[in-house]
């Protein structure tokens, strides 16, 4: 924080000079309704001239800027000033498991839907978020649920995954597992044709 503010002042001391309109004339007018005008230009016959002053920059030590706060424990617990910001947790790393179907499953589904559910070693932090593979393919958009409603999937063997993601990369996946997809199949039958 006092970083920011001594770089902020800082830049703002270099960027006055440029700024500054040194012995510039401004032009003032009041129009009909009472608004007050500034220009660099007289844009009405009212305008009447005033004469800016000469900016002298006020030449500034960078340790003249660092403030001296003395000894950190003399600090009132009661400011506004934290004496001890509390550490940032650290985030353990992401873990992962396909909870839903289990591996080497056989579904039989007609419609071809089932749920995919997974358990994770801590809960998302802002900005994670968890991508269903399909037979390596992602399947939807990236969400932050642990749990998936799979839909018309083809009958045959599937291969699903999850991947946790970060601002799009990839910091986490589960283990790969294999289901078994059945669904009844209709078949048309051929009209016999008739015998003469």
């Amino acid at each position: 924080m006092l970083k920011t503010i001594l770089l902020s002042l800082l830049c703002l001391s270099f960027s006055l000079p440029i700024y500054a309109n040194n012995g510039k004339t401004v032009f003032t007018w009041v129009d009909e309704h009472g608004v007050l005008h500034f220009s660099d230009t007289p844009d009405s016959t009212d305008a009447s001239a005033v004469k800016l002053q000469d900016f002298q920059p006020i030449p500034v030590e960078l340790e003249e800027l660092t403030p001296d706060f003395g000894d950190i424990d003399d600090l009132n617990q009661d400011d506004d000033i934290t004496s001890n910001p509390e550490p940032k947790e650290k985030i353990i790393a992401l873990a992962l498991e396909i909870t839903q179907p289990n591996n080497d499953e056989i579904i039989r589904s007609n419609d071809g839907n089932f749920t995919v559910s997974a358990e994770l070693n801590r809960q998302l932090v802002p900005g994670e978020q968890l991508q269903l593979l399909l037979d390596n393919q992602p399947y939807h958009a990236p969400t932050t649920s642990p749990t998936w409603s799979l839909r018309n999937i083809d009958r045959g063997t599937h291969q699903l995954s999850i991947e946790a993601k970060q601002s799009g990369k990839q910091i986490a996946s589960s283990p790969s597992i294999t289901v078994h997809l059945q669904r009844a199949v209709v078949k048309k039958v051929k009209p016999q044709p008739k015998a003469l």
